[in-house]
């Protein structure tokens, strides 16, 4: 048996589930995102954020960290994630109670940078644990205690 063998149960499986406690729109459950891996078994998501690191890195010019790439940043990550991690979304009613708003890319990015604007830190908390991998494995990652840490 192969490294790459034993350690196939560690790849990201394709969907969870992510809930943004505390968002409501216009539902009295909170916003539920279904996402792929914000990570390299997202092929899509790969090329983009190539793209996207490309274009950061043009606009930023120097090495210094401003408000504006900030805001750059959270954009790009907006657009890539509504284009290629986010593949469902629940809860959400933008037009009113009871009448869902489809999912389409450019309707999720609207809310992302919504999200963003009004509450970074729930933006971040998502792209965050979606870019971690161990959310979409159903291995556990074991205790640091029993991993002798």
């Amino acid at each position: 048996m192969s490294f790459r063998d034993a350690l196939a149960a560690l790849r990201p499986v394709a969907i969870r589930k992510y809930t943004l406690d505390g968002v409501f729109v216009n539902s009295g459950e909170p916003v539920i995102l279904d996402c792929r891996h914000a990570g390299f078994s997202n092929p899509g998501l790969t090329g983009a954020q190539l793209k996207s690191f490309n274009a950061r890195r043009k606009q930023r010019g120097s090495t210094d960290v401003s408000i504006e790439t900030m805001e750059v940043n959270r954009k790009l990550d907006a657009k890539v994630f509504a284009e290629h991690v986010v593949v469902g979304w629940g809860n959400v009613c933008e037009e009113g109670p009871g009448k869902p708003t489809p999912l389409s890319p450019a309707k999720v990015e609207e809310f992302l940078l919504a999200l963003g604007e009004m509450r970074i830190d729930l933006f971040r908390g998502f792209t965050d644990w979606a870019s971690n991998a161990d959310n979409f494995t159903d291995v556990p990652a074991g205790d640091p205690v029993d991993l002798g840490k």
